[in-house]
């Protein structure tokens, strides 16, 4: 049988498969290139706004594909060049194409006079944020997947969200962003272009949004700038407002914060709006300045009561910086109680967050050489605050002090405070020396001890 001769979800099968571009074979016949488009245009995955200009320009001569793409993931800005100042050039259009290009803009939702500033603006010699900005547009009722490297503030990206965000809000039945899943909002590590609280904030309004991912997400409103704001039936909408709006998340289950820096207060605002959260990730951006906040992982704890009924998945983490600084500004309090938390399986922590700060004394066969200690009251409230439901502790950033939590919890006299807990995995950093580390696991029996327990035990490290 020839392979024209399969039926079309045969072909549709192997193509997903195929190691060879799928260019090579669209253009044999108009059926293999109807079944090959959709697998073709269905993810957009960029290096270099290069990309996004090729895709643009398949848009403007064939505007049926933009149907097909379910996944959208936005360049990266070209080495040494910020975002504003990336240039896509159109191709030459007819009227017909032009005409097209203005109607993909829809009065009805952003305003006649916005939709035609917003046309006139592709076409600028800085035109990278609009393009991605009607590129959103032109995928809200298809996309499923969406990553958007950003650097700060972005009108055109933000005006597509908030529309959206406002016509869920007003109709079940809207058909902005319905089928949007997960997102991705990445500052691409700019030190200077950190993602604002108000651009996220639209992402948290969409009911079918499952997954949010946030990385370099501070609390400060926009800065100085104009914005454009969707207008419906006439109407201006307002932006929505960080702190004046008490609406509550129930959609999102995975919450994901990288390079975080928020003060306590707003964090703890931030997510007590969350209320179904079954995994969660916040990584605190390591500190660069003594006006940096601190990481304070009560105020974590403190705003996910709202969700401790249903979290199963919880990983803190600070990033690890200079440690003079953060010592300065890290207003340190205990992780606090979790023994609410009735359905959390696994904790990934580390060692400073779950015990404390531990205090430098030496070994006493080897006074040269110094080793970190933790005192019994810390080790002991670190151990009561663990919820009794957990099977997997992960214990990151450790030092040799973790042994002296570990001797409090495998102690053979009394229960277990963590009676269900079977796995246990200790990761050192590069600043413990090899040889002291190795030596005090050995010398502790702790793996034999760790099974009397019925805890699976394991050391994993990164020595220089």
């Amino acid at each position: 049988m020839s392979l024209l001769g399969l039926p079309t979800e045969i072909l549709r099968k192997i193509f997903y498969n195929l190691e060879r571009p799928l260019t090579n074979v669209a253009p044999v016949c108009r059926r293999l290139r109807d079944i090959a488009e959709p697998i073709l245009y269905e993810e957009f995955r960029g290096e270099m706004p290069s990309a996004l200009e090729g895709y643009m320009k398949a848009i403007i001569r064939r505007p049926e594909l933009a149907e097909y793409i379910k996944s959208f993931d936005s360049p990266t800005a070209q080495t040494g060049l910020s975002m504003t100042n990336q240039q896509i050039d159109f191709p030459w259009m007819t009227e017909e194409q032009h005409e097209r290009l203005r109607n993909y803009l829809q009065d009805d939702i952003y305003g006649k006079g916005k939709c035609d500033v917003w046309y006139l603006s592709l076409g600028t010699r800085y035109n990278y944020e609009v393009v991605l900005g009607f590129l959103l547009n032109l995928l809200s009722t298809r996309v499923e997947r969406l990553v958007l490297r950003t650097e700060g503030y972005r009108p055109y990206m933000q005006l597509v969200a908030e529309a959206a965000a406002k016509a869920q809000e007003d109709s079940a039945d809207s058909h902005l962003f319905s089928k949007l899943r997960s997102v991705h909002l990445d500052d691409m590590k700019h030190p200077a272009s950190s993602i604002k609280m108000d651009f996220v904030l639209p992402y948290l309004k969409l009911k079918s949004v499952a997954c949010l991912s946030v990385s370099g997400l501070v609390e400060e409103s926009p800065g100085p700038g104009w914005r454009l704001d969707p207008v419906v039936d006439g109407e201006r909408i307002p932006p929505i407002q960080w702190q004046s709006d008490t609406f509550q998340v129930s959609s999102i289950v995975d919450l994901t914060l990288t390079r975080a820096c928020m003060e306590a207060d707003a964090i703890k605002e931030f997510l007590g709006r969350f209320v179904s959260l079954q995994r969660f990730r916040y990584e605190h951006r390591a500190a660069v300045t003594v006006h940096d906040h601190g990481f304070v992982p009560s105020a974590i704890i403190a705003g996910l009561e709202h969700s401790k009924h249903c979290l199963e998945w919880v990983q803190l983490e600070r990033a690890r910086g200079n440690e003079f600084l953060e010592e300065i500004i890290d207003n340190y309090n205990p992780l606090v109680s979790m023994k609410g938390f009735e359905r959390l399986r696994t904790l990934i922590v580390g060692r400073y967050t779950l015990v404390g700060r531990d205090k430098r004394t030496t070994v006493q066969r080897e006074p040269h050489i110094p080793r970190r200690r933790y005192s019994l009251e810390k080790c002991e409230a670190a151990l009561a605050g663990l919820p009794t439901t957990l099977a997997c502790l992960q214990i990151e950033d450790c030092r040799t002090s973790v042994f002296d939590f570990l001797n409090v919890l495998l102690s053979e006299s009394g229960p277990s405070p963590s009676p269900n807990l079977t796995t246990m995995v200790l990761k050192f950093n590069g600043e413990e020396k090899k040889r002291i580390v190795e030596a005090l696991w050995n010398e502790g029996e702790w793996r034999r001890r760790a099974l009397k327990k019925g805890i699976a035990l394991s050391l994993s490290h990164a020595f220089a």
